[in-house]
C-alpha cells in the first residue's frame, strides 16, 4: 500500500485546512437544540463558546483527539509539540464548522452527493492530491486501472491503511463543501480597471523628497515631566481604546543551568580520550555512532562543505582532527579523514576586494578604476593584509569577514570573476583588476580549484550541563520558591543579591516572556491567569536552560483596566504629545521656513536629508522609522512644495518634493485586476470570519488549558 503513503504526503491535512477561512454570515436561530450533543454540564470546565453556549473541556477534547489521531495516520507517528500546538486551534475550529457553518451549508444549498464524492475517487472529476498518487511520472497521465485495483485490494490493507484511507475519503466532503463555499466569494469580487489602474501606479509611482526629522528620542525622557494628572486625562480621552485590555504582570528570577566551564572541559577531555581508539578502528561508521549524540555520521564533503575547522588543513588517511569547538552550535566535534572522491565540477576558493561601479557614470568609474589599481599595487608592492584593506575598502557583504568567499563551484560566480579564479595556477593575488558588472575586483586566490570530496567520520557531543550543574540551580530555586508572600520574595531577591526582572501586559495566549520564548512559557501564562493571586509566588517552572520561579505583581481582566493598569503604555504616548509640543515650540519661529532654516534653528543632530524612489508601499523615512503621514503627504503634492512642521508617529517632520516620476501607462491592467482580486478576496474571508466570531459570540478560551 505505498499509494496511502503518496496520499499522505500530498493531501496535507485537509480536516485542518477546512475551518480556517470558512466564513460566512449567520443569521438567527438557536443552533443548540435541547438535544444537542453539547450538553450544559456545569460541572465541567469550559474552553469557549460558540453562539452563547458553553463548550465543555470533554467535548473539545473528543474533537481534538479525534483529529490527532486522523494527523497521526497522516504522518504515520505521533505528534510533535508544534505539531499539537498547530492542531489544539483547529480542533476547536472544527466545532465551530459542525456546530455553525456546516448548518449554513445546507441552508444555502451546498451538498456534496455520494455520486460527487465517487466521481472525486474514481471519476472525470479526481481530487488532485488523490489523482497525483496515481499519476505516471514518466507519461504525467492519470492511470485509472490503479485507482481500480487499489480499490478493489483495500479490505485486503492492513487496518492502519485502511484507516488512513477512509480518513482522507472522509475529509473530502468538507474540504469540497469548503471549495464551494469559497468559489462563491471568489465569483462574486469584482475590480474595476480604475481600481486595478490606480493599484498599478501605487506601486510604480515614485517620489523623490528631501526632509528635516526631529526624532522624538533626540529629547530625553527625563526632559519632560509626565504627571498622574497628564496620564488620567490621556486614559479618560481613549477609554474605550482601554476597555477590552486583559493582562498579567510578573516578576521573576532565573536560576541558570546552562553548561559551566567545567562541564564543558569533561565533555572535552572524553573526546580527547577517544581520539588514539577513533584512529585505530576498521569500523568507522559503528565506533563513531556509539560514542556521538547525533546520527549520521558519515559524510562524504566537497571543499566547500568540510567544517570550517578543517579548512586548509592538509587531511592525512586515517588521521583524527580534533575535538573542535563550534559555538553556535553547542558542540564538540572529532573528525577522522577516511578516503577521497571526486566531484562531477570544479570547486575553488578566494577573496575579493570590491569597488563597486554601479550607478555611476563613466568618469566616475575611471576614478573608482584608479583607485583599486592604487590598492592593488600597495598589495603587490608593500606585502599589505588582504583581509585589512578588504575591510577597508570592500564595498559588498564580504569586506566583515576579510573579503572571504570561501569555496564555490563553478557556475556560481559572474564570468569574468570565475575564469580569472578557475585559471589560476597558483594561489595568491590576481596580478590584474578584474571587471565584473559589478565593479572592479581584486582577488585574491586562497584555494586552487579541484574536484577532490572528502569522506569523513565525526563524533559529535553536545555540550550539555552535568547533573551537579543542574541540581545546585534547582537548590536555588527551591530556597527561593519558599517565600509565602511578594514581601518575602523581594527581601530573598535582596539577601541573594539576584537578578530581579519584569514581564509587563502579559496576554492570556502569550507565547513569549520578554526574551523567552521556550514553548513551556505557556505553563507560566497559565499560572499567572487561572492559579495565581496578587502577589502570590509561584512554584518551580523549568525552561531549556535555566528554572524560573515569579511574583504575580499585577492582574487585569477584561473591561476592568483603570489608568494605573495601563501606566506604562499611557507614560509613552504623553512624553511624545510633551516631546512634540517642545519641539513646536521650539521652531515656532522658523516652522514655515526652508528646511536648512529648520536644521539649523534645532541644531545638534539635525540635518537636511534625501531620499529617491519613495513609493506608497515605503512606510518608514531614513534617521527617523514609521512615518506613514509623511509618505501620504509626500505624494499629495506636486514637485516643488514643501509642508511646514507637522508631527508623525515617531517625531516632528517637513519636507519638500523633489522629484515626482508618475507611472507610465500600460496597455493592460488583467495582472493587477488578478493580485486585487486575490488581495480582497483574502480580506473578505477574514473580515467575514470576524463577523462570524461577533455575531455567533463565538470566543476560545483555549489559552487556559494550553
Amino acid at each position: 500500500m505505498a499509494i496511502i503513503s503518496k496520499i499522505r504526503e500530498r493531501a496535507g491535512i485537509a480536516v485542518g485546512a477546512i475551518a480556517i477561512g470558512l466564513i460566512l454570515f449567520i443569521v438567527g436561530g438557536d443552533l443548540f437544540s435541547s438535544n444537542s450533543w453539547i450538553m450544559q454540564s456545569l460541572d465541567q470546565p469550559k474552553v469557549g463558546t460558540i453562539d452563547g453556549n458553553d463548550i465543555t473541556f470533554q467535548e473539545y477534547n473528543d474533537e481534538l483527539n479525534d483529529l490527532k489521531n486522523k494527523y497521526s495516520l497522516r504522518v504515520n507517528r505521533s505528534l510533535n509539540e508544534s505539531e499539537l500546538e498547530y492542531i489544539r486551534p483547529e480542533a476547536f475550529n472544527n466545532l465551530v464548522y459542525k456546530l455553525v457553518i456546516q448548518k449554513e451549508f445546507e441552508k444555502i444549498g451546498i451538498n456534496i452527493t455520494p455520486e460527487e464524492l465517487q466521481d472525486m475517487i474514481q471519476g472525470n472529476n479526481l481530487n488532485p492530491s488523490w489523482a497525483q498518487s496515481f499519476t505516471n511520472p514518466q507519461t504525467g497521465e492519470v492511470d485509472k486501472n490503479m485507482i481500480i485495483n487499489f480499490l478493489k485490494n483495500i479490505s485486503q490493507a492492513a487496518p492502519e491503511q485502511q484507516a488512513q484511507f477512509y480518513s482522507f475519503e472522509q475529509d473530502l466532503v468538507p474540504e469540497r463543501s469548503k471549495e464551494k463555499y469559497q468559489k462563491l466569494f471568489d465569483l462574486s469580487t469584482y475590480i474595476t480597471k480604475k481600481e486595478a489602474e490606480n493599484y498599478y501606479k501605487e506601486q510604480n509611482a515614485r517620489v523623490g523628497i528631501k526632509y528635516v526629522a526631529i526624532p522624538f528620542f533626540l529629547i530625553p525622557d527625563s526632559a519632560v515631566k509626565v504627571t498622574d494628572e497628564l496620564l488620567k486625562a490621556q486614559f479618560e480621552k481613549n477609554k474605550a481604546k482601554y476597555a477590552e485590555k486583559e493582562n498579567r504582570s510578573i516578576e521573576y528570577v532565573p536560576f541558570s543551568f546552562k553548561p559551566s566551564s567545567i562541564d564543558s572541559a569533561t565533555i572535552k577531555k572524553g573526546l580527547e580520550d577517544l581520539v588514539t581508539q577513533f584512529a585505530s578502528t576498521t569500523e568507522n561508521e559503528s565506533f563513531a555512532n556509539a560514542n556521538s549524540d547525533v546520527n549520521q555520521n558519515i559524510g562524504t564533503l566537497k571543499s566547500s562543505e568540510l567544517p570550517k575547522d578543517l579548512t586548509g588543513v592538509t587531511l592525512e588517511d586515517g588521521k583524527v582532527y580534533g575535538p573542535f569547538l563550534d559555538k553556535e552550535r553547542g558542540v564538540y566535534a572529532l573528525h577522522k579523514f577516511i578516503g577521497t572522491a571526486e566531484d562531477t565540477v570544479f570547486s575553488a576558493r578566494a577573496s575579493h576586494i570590491l569597488f563597486s561601479t554601479q550607478g555611476k557614470a563613466e568618469t566616475e568609474k575611471a576614478d573608482v578604476k584608479k583607485k583599486a589599481q592604487e590598492v592593488l599595487n600597495q598589495l603587490k608592492n608593500s606585502g599589505a593584509d588582504f583581509a585589512s584593506l578588504a575591510r577597508i575598502y570592500g564595498e559588498d557583504g564580504t569586506r566583515e569577514k576579510g573579503g572571504d568567499l570561501g569555496w564555490f563551484a563553478e557556475k556560481q560566480m559572474v564570468a569574468p570573476f570565475e575564469k580569472a579564479v578557475m585559471d589560476a595556477d597558483k594561489e595568491g593575488v590576481v596580478p590584474n583588476l578584474v571587471e565584473t558588472e559589478f565593479g572592479y575586483h581584486i582577488i585574491d586566490v586562497t584555494g586552487l580549484k579541484n574536484k577532490a570530496k572528502y569522506k569523513l567520520a565525526t563524533i559529535i557531543k553536545e555540550i550539555v550541563p552535568s547533573d551537579a550543574t543542574r541540581e545546585k540551580a534547582y537548590r536555588d530555586a527551591s530556597n527561593f520558591a519558599t517565600a509565602k508572600n511578594i514581601k518575602e520574595y523581594v527581601d530573598k531577591v535582596g539577601a541573594a543579591k539576584l537578578i530581579s526582572l519584569q514581564a509587563l501586559n502579559i496576554a492570556k495566549d502569550a507565547k513569549y516572556i520578554n526574551n523567552l520564548t521556550s514553548p513551556k512559557i505557556r505553563e507560566i501564562v497559565r499560572w499567572a491567569y487561572n492559579d495565581a493571586e496578587l502577589g502570590q509566588v509561584s512554584p518551580i517552572f523549568e525552561l531549556e536552560d535555566q528554572y524560573l520561579v515569579a511574583v504575580l505583581r499585577g492582574a487585569v481582566n477584561k473591561g476592568e483596566a483603570t489608568w494605573e493598569d495601563v501606566k506604562d503604555e499611557l507614560s509613552t504616548e504623553v512624553r511624545n504629545d510633551l516631546k512634540a509640543q517642545q519641539i513646536m515650540d521650539k521652531l515656532k519661529s522658523v516652522t514655515q521656513s526652508d528646511l536648512t532654516a529648520i536644521a539649523n534653528a534645532y541644531g545638534t543632530n539635525v540635518s537636511v536629508t534625501t531620499m529617491s524612489d519613495v513609493t506608497l508601499q515605503s512606510s518608514a523615512l531614513n534617521g527617523l522609522g514609521y512615518a506613514p503621514v509623511a509618505i501620504g503627504k509626500a505624494f499629495a503634492m506636486k514637485k516643488g512644495e514643501r509642508t511646514s512642521l507637522f508631527r508623525d508617529e515617531s517625531g516632528i517632520i517637513a519636507l519638500e518634493v523633489t522629484e515626482v516620476s508618475e507611472a507610465t501607462e500600460v496597455a493592460d491592467y488583467n495582472s493587477y485586476k488578478e493580485q486585487l482580486v486575490g488581495r480582497r478576496t483574502t480580506q473578505t474571508l477574514d473580515k467575514l470570519y470576524k463577523a462570524l466570531k461577533k455575531i455567533t459570540k463565538t470566543e476560545s478560551d483555549l489559552a487556559k488549558f494550553f
